[in-house]
């Protein structure tokens, strides 16, 4: 019966302790310059991206900093799998990230890509796996 109970709670708390991308709040493409905030920064991903998922545990550990650092700018997710957030995806070439303040002239050709909002407008974006990383480790680190 104890080793029953150990096994559960060991268990239990990997389960606790897993890391999961849905820790960090999730919102749709047509909110991302409607949060009222100084800075914050937004990571487009997409279901079946292999250097999202490299890139999601770096922004993870940065949103548990953010949440025990308050100074941190909060990080948000768009899932650019979804249907509704199709509408910021562009074709090679017409990428359209930085100086943008509307998401009607926002357009994303490469996931995973981290935009850095100011004052309400793109002031930088970082595209490739290895930069988003390295920025958000940085960024957690300050």
């Amino acid at each position: 019966m104890k080793r029953l109970l150990l096994f559960l709670l060991v268990i239990f708390l990997a389960g606790c302790n897993a890391n999961t991308d849905s820790d960090i709040p999730v919102i749709l493409a047509e909110e991302i310059f409607e949060i009222k905030a100084k800075e914050y920064f937004v990571l487009l991903v997409q279901d079946d991206c292999a250097g999202c998922k490299k890139a999601k545990p770096a922004a993870l550990a940065y949103h548990r900093a953010s949440l025990l650092k308050t100074e941190l700018p909060k990080i948000y997710l768009v899932n650019m799998s979804g249907a509704a957030n199709r509408i910021i995806v562009g074709e090679r070439g017409e990428e359209v990230i930085d100086g943008i303040s509307s998401i009607s002239e926002l357009r994303i050709t490469q996931t995973p890509t981290l935009i850095v909002i100011k004052e309400g407008m793109v002031s930088e974006h970082y595209i490739k796996t290895s930069e988003v990383m390295d920025f958000l480790d940085g960024a957690r680190k300050k």
